[in-house]
């Protein structure tokens, strides 16, 4: 138990590191991190193999959301949409993880619950059909409320799935309650920090009402 805990603890760490060296662009000592961490999984217990491999996981599914936003950065100029698609893109880290843990055949518990094993269907489904109302409202000056709101729900959803519903609850298993929800508190603030960058303007005319939300550099 207690080798457990220590090899627990030393992954919750590196997790931590890896996310400080992936959002500050670090990616060469980010990749060496990431090396040591594949040739360690054969020396791990499998719980904390599963957690290694998530985390694996999760960061390949946000090299593949950041790539696929500079792909379509290229090919669509309007803000609106492109900060919408990127929010949606967050359901290839999710699904990824998702993966992980359906091949060391555990169950996945969102939010520390256990719901049923095709709960990962809704998510996409959530992700999907919000995605489309905010595109389909976002052009109407009337429906600016609803189209936030949208944008929220979908950010809101994409952030709790991943960092309480997956990391939170994995990172738990192999350590303590209290541990995990202290180190992935730090991974999320300094995922945060210096990331996302808002700007709006507002006219006399409520439907001239501009919201500009910029996602860039490291999209976690």
């Amino acid at each position: 138990m207690k080798q457990n805990n220590y090899q627990g603890n030393f992954l919750s760490l590196l997790f931590i590191v890896l996310v400080y060296f992936f959002t500050r662009n670090y990616y060469s000592p980010f990749f060496w991190t990431i090396l040591g961490l594949f040739l360690l999984l054969v020396f791990l217990k499998e719980e904390n193999r599963l957690f290694a491999w998530v985390v694996i996981s999760f960061f390949g599914g946000n090299f593949i959301v950041i790539y696929l936003d500079k792909f379509i950065g290229g090919i669509v100029a309007d803000p609106f949409y492109r900060v919408i698609i990127n929010q949606i893109l967050f359901i290839i880290p999710i699904v990824s993880m998702w993966y992980v843990i359906k091949q060391f055949n555990k169950r996945l518990s969102f939010l520390l619950k256990k719901p049923e094993s095709f709960s990962i269907l809704y998510i996409v489904l959530l992700f999907i059909v919000a995605g489309f109302l905010l595109l389909f409202f976002i052009k109407d000056g009337f429906a600016v409320s609803l189209s936030i709101f949208t944008f929220s729900l979908i950010h809101a959803t994409a952030q709790e799935v991943i960092w309480r519903g997956i990391l939170l609850t994995q990172m738990i298993k192999i350590t303590s309650e209290t541990t995990a929800i202290l180190f992935t508190s730090i991974a999320y603030s300094l995922s945060k920090y210096n990331n996302i960058w808002i700007l709006s303007r507002c006219s006399s005319d409520l439907s001239n009402f501009r919201l500009y939300i910029w996602f860039f550099s490291n999209k976690i």
